[in-house]
């Protein structure tokens, strides 16, 4: 069959978008293993924290979705002569099975954006977040991705001729999709991904901002006690609380752009598609979709060994180099047993503003204390 669109790949561009991808993929496969070999490795971090469970389910679902990704184009369904593919449309539905899932990546790192709320400004304790809120918090992450995954398959939701598997149709193939739809009768499960990837992007920002408003108010709080005479004991509590709070602070940051730079050209090449109602984009946008999009693990690696990285370097009055903390944290030494005390667990008695504002930061237990 004749090819009724412009072929979007051509010569050279093929296997430097296949090779990108590759490339982008392996890294957030290691980062995300690397993740999940430190939560379980001679227990340094054991799965007893809301927070490591998280990242365990976060890690998972991202392996799962950049392999798929990973195989870029590759499995697209060979039905017309524009197809760049080398598949058909059971390796299709297989890849757009895995890509799908992997939306559930943004409402995780949403419930942990709430988890670090929780902590930070309301100084809740590990008990009580997995109690009350840890089986909405993985529902929430993992039921609608996982549901509209399953309905693409059984409903045959997913194709392309133009780049990697997802949600679409095959009158793509043949030039005649009502309106220039080209995501056809999956146009609803797209919408639905839409809404779910918002009201994670809106429950992260607001997370953020209510952290940082919480850390400025904190901070402002504080400063009524540098003069306020104290023992050396008292100064080093209040540093460690400090410091700890803004670590965990830069981590939940860190991960929010993880999140931003995995999903920003994807979005793009969505909204763009939308306007212009063309089914070929321009070649930047899928390399920048290639390089970027698979990347999340890796990014979410850093973000995971930040503050244990600044932990050892502050216990080792910054003797330490980043590549040599970051040694330390995956392959250990001594036990282990200086990576545990620097892993900055869920911190139960963290205190809030309300606290700082109406006791001594002397009766406040030491962040390191509780860390450990």
């Amino acid at each position: 069959m004749d090819c009724p669109h412009e072929i979007a790949l051509q010569g050279k561009e093929k296997p430097i978008l296949a090779f990108t991808m590759a490339i982008s993929a392996s890294l957030s496969i290691l980062g995300s293993s690397l993740i999940i070999y430190i939560l379980s490795h001679r227990g340094w971090i054991k799965l007893n924290g809301l927070r490591n469970r998280l990242l365990l389910g976060m890690s998972a679902i991202d392996i799962l979705s950049s392999i798929a990704a990973g195989f870029s184009f590759i499995p697209t369904p060979q039905e017309t002569r524009c197809s760049i593919g080398m598949g058909n449309l059971s390796t299709c539905a297989l890849q757009g099975f895995f890509t799908q899932l992997g939306f559930a990546v943004p409402g995780y790192s949403a419930m942990l954006s709430i988890y670090f709320l929780m902590t930070i400004r309301y100084g809740m304790d590990t008990e009580t977040l997995t109690k009350k809120y840890e089986p909405f918090m993985h529902v929430f992450a993992l039921a609608p991705p996982l549901t509209t995954a399953i309905i693409g398959v059984a409903k045959q939701m997913y194709f392309s001729e133009t780049g990697n598997c997802w949600l679409g149709d095959i009158c793509e193939s043949f030039d005649n999709c009502p309106n220039r739809n080209t995501f056809g009768h999956a146009m609803w499960v797209m919408l639905v991904t839409a809404c779910f990837i918002l009201i994670s992007t809106a429950t992260t920002v607001f997370s953020m901002l209510a952290i940082h408003w919480t850390l400025r108010q904190r901070r402002l709080a504080t400063l009524r006690y540098i003069f306020r005479p104290e023992s050396d004991t008292g100064n080093r509590r209040q540093t460690e609380i400090e410091f700890t709070a803004n670590e965990m602070a830069k981590q939940a940051m860190l991960y929010f752009i993880a999140y931003g730079l995995t999903f920003m050209f994807p979005t793009l090449r969505i909204i763009s598609s939308f306007i212009s109602g063309e089914i070929v984009l321009p070649y930047w946008q899928y390399l920048m979709s290639a390089i970027f999009f698979p990347l999340q693990g890796f990014w979410n690696f850093f973000a995971y060994v930040r503050p244990i990285v600044s932990k050892i370097k502050r216990q080792n009055d910054g003797n330490v180099t980043t590549v040599a903390a970051i040694k330390r944290i995956v392959v250990g030494f001594d036990g282990g047993s200086d990576v545990r005390r620097a892993s900055l667990q869920i911190i139960p008695n963290l205190p809030t503003i309300i606290d700082l504002s109406d006791s001594s930061v002397d009766d406040q237990p030491s962040s390191l204390e509780s860390a450990c």
